[in-house]
């Protein structure tokens, strides 16, 4: 189910975090820790869909868009993204064991992942360790990463 409110994951950080800023589509709400999309029409962040939009990261901040408000450049309407894919420890819903681990990992929104294809969308990640249940370590692709399985 797509995020409404904050959410805080056990987190590792790459050794190296990179961020990247981005304006915020108008009206969308992006949630701290949700991931976030870019929007291939306007270049603008919007929450992640799990669909066609390309995957940019997890979000480090929460943020309303005002991009008519806020124009290019003016960091009041953008959303500041971790880009370098965390760790973060999530439920995977159909992860059921350590033999999950290295599988891909979906999302078919902001904050649902999947083990389990859902719309014929790239991996956001793999199951990096099985922990108990359907909850994992999972390690999000980098925006650079992500990028790479499209061409």
């Amino acid at each position: 189910m797509a995020l409404a409110q904050n959410t805080f994951y056990d987190t590792h950080p790459r050794p190296v975090t990179l961020t990247n800023a981005h304006l915020v589509e108008d009206a969308a709400q992006i949630w701290l820790n949700s991931l976030v999309g870019i929007d291939a029409t306007s270049g603008l962040a919007i929450p992640y869909d799990g669909g066609l939009t390309a995957f940019m990261g997890l979000a480090t901040h929460e943020r309303l868009g005002t991009s008519g408000v806020y124009g290019a450049g003016d960091s009041r309407g953008e959303i500041v993204i971790d880009v370098s894919g965390p760790q973060i420890k999530v439920p995977v819903t159909a992860a059921a064991s350590a033999a999950d681990n290295g599988l891909p990992v979906w999302a078919t929104d902001d904050g649902t992942f999947t083990k389990t294809d859902p719309t014929g969308s790239l991996p956001v990640g793999y199951i990096r360790n099985w922990l108990s249940g359907t909850t994992c370590w999972v390690q999000l692709l980098s925006a650079q990463e992500f990028f790479a399985q499209t061409t």
